[in-house]
């Protein structure tokens, strides 16, 4: 034990100082630690606020995306006019794609039939269609499948629910048999476009049906032969389904890929399945928009008349 002399006041205020100066220094290392506590606290906190954030962020992409996929941006088609007046269930416009021109033309087949004129041998002139027999105006008219030398169809043709020519399932050279390859067909006011071999593993009888390839979508697929990169450019057409009412035909205005082709019936117009119907000969008459001149001869037209 110390013992203070009170008459030595120097060596009294020497001590008093020392005690006073540990005392501050115990507080000041309690202070310091105290805030280191809490800084490593407050460190783990924002960590742990930074992850939550990532999540969020990556959650937010993958709806974003899923939205984009599940909900292409639509293009809008235009109603079409006829004297001045618009005509109910049908549309048409001209859309690009990657700096490519294409014209669509959709029709409802609650409103409008889709028929068909066929001649073997000899072929169909657009310019020579028959006239209607109840003087209805022609509103579209395009060349449908592949088809021989001789004008009759490479593969399945059937028209007023009458098979004309056979499914053809056979391997071969050229766009029809870049397999899958498919199948329209329509009974009543309803509408598909199937694989040859949905179609062939089904029982259909259809009123009309056309056979052509490749398929440019199959259930929101792009084709697996299609490459965004191919270096073959063509005039090409195709059909694609909107809905089970709606048929949507597409035509190129110069060179495209398949790529730009399907993309155009995919991302524009918000088809899940479609056909390619024919490459360099195709033409397609939009009253209207596109009026070609209708030099070339078809083994089958598809029309719409009103």
């Amino acid at each position: 034990m110390i013992r203070l002399d009170k008459t030595r006041p120097i060596e009294w205020a020497a001590l008093l100082g020392l005690a006073v100066l540990a005392a501050l220094t115990m507080r000041q290392c309690y202070t310091i630690g105290t805030l280191e506590r809490d800084l490593a606290s407050a460190t783990q906190q924002a960590a742990g606020l930074s992850l939550a954030l990532d999540s969020t962020r990556a959650a937010l992409r993958t709806q974003q995306l899923a939205v984009t996929e599940a909900a292409p941006l639509i293009a809008p088609l235009d109603r079409m006019l006829l004297n001045g007046e618009p005509v109910d269930g049908v549309a048409s416009a001209r859309l690009t794609f990657e700096g490519k021109s294409f014209v669509a033309f959709s029709v409802d087949l609650r409103k409008h039939n889709l028929r068909s004129f066929t001649r073997a041998g000899s072929g169909v002139l657009l310019s020579a269609l028959p006239p209607d027999s109840t003087g209805s105006e022609l509103l579209f008219a395009t060349n449908g499948g592949i088809f021989e030398p001789d004008y009759t169809p490479t593969g399945l043709y059937v028209e007023g629910g009458r098979e004309l020519y056979p499914l053809n399932i056979q391997s071969g050279s050229g766009n029809f048999y870049l397999k899958p390859n498919g199948v329209l067909h329509l009974s009543g006011d309803t509408a598909a476009v199937r694989t040859t071999e949905a179609y062939a593993a089904g029982s259909y009888r259809p009123d009309f049906a056309l056979q052509s390839g490749p398929m440019l979508l199959i259930d929101g697929d792009l084709h697996p032969a299609i490459r965004a990169a191919s270096p073959n450019f063509k005039l090409r057409s195709g059909v694609g389904v909107r809905d089970a009412h709606t048929l949507v035909f597409v035509i190129s205005e110069g060179d495209v890929r398949f790529y730009q082709l399907a993309m155009v019936f995919k991302e524009l117009l918000g088809c899940r399945d479609a056909l390619y119907l024919d490459g360099v000969i195709s033409e397609m008459y939009v009253r209207g928009l596109h009026e070609p001149t209708g030099g070339r001869s078809f083994a089958h037209l598809l029309t719409v008349y009103r």
